[in-house]
């Protein structure tokens, strides 16, 4: 991700920022030292566990934010259905599953395998063509619909129990 982020920064002017959370004392430390290695340090924070009460908070204090997943491989992975239903436009490998959750061009799939300037084209392009905001939203309502689970196990039940 700082890879991406300062090829991006450096071939739209944007400015970009990268906000990390999660990890051991020592995990961090090493997403810092290579943070610090391609973005000014003005433009990362990178936090080690916290909360998912709180996580919640520190998103919604970062407007026109931007979920990223570069996983190399997923199952159906639950930080993007969290961050969709914050109301987050989400970016990420099509691996796995996302492509069931993350729907284009509201929001965008990169090639799991693609190269850097693959990707920072991708994104660059998606990020000029996309309004944040009318992405959060759909994004919110999307989950809101799909993945609230006490909507989910009423509808298994009637399903078992009416066929």
């Amino acid at each position: 991700i700082p890879q991406l982020l300062a090829r991006l920064s450096e071939t739209t002017g944007m400015r970009l920022s990268w906000l990390h959370v999660g990890g051991s004392a020592s995990e961090v430390a090493q997403l810092a030292l290579e943070a610090g290695a391609q973005l000014d340090r003005s433009q990362f924070e990178i936090l080690p566990f916290v909360p998912n009460s709180e996580i919640i908070g520190i998103l919604k204090a970062k407007p026109g934010a931007v979920f990223i997943n570069v996983s190399s491989s997923e199952g159906v992975p639950v930080s993007i259905m969290e961050a969709m239903a914050s109301g987050l436009a989400i970016i990420a490998t099509d691996v796995g599953s996302t492509k069931s959750i993350v729907l284009e061009p509201a929001n965008l799939l990169l090639p799991g395998q693609g190269s850097l300037t693959e990707w920072s084209e991708l994104v660059s392009g998606w990020l000029r063509a996309t309004n944040l905001g009318d992405t959060a939203l759909k994004n919110a309502r999307f989950a809101a619909e799909k993945f609230d689970h006490i909507r989910n196990y009423e509808a298994l039940v009637k399903h078992v129990i009416h066929g």
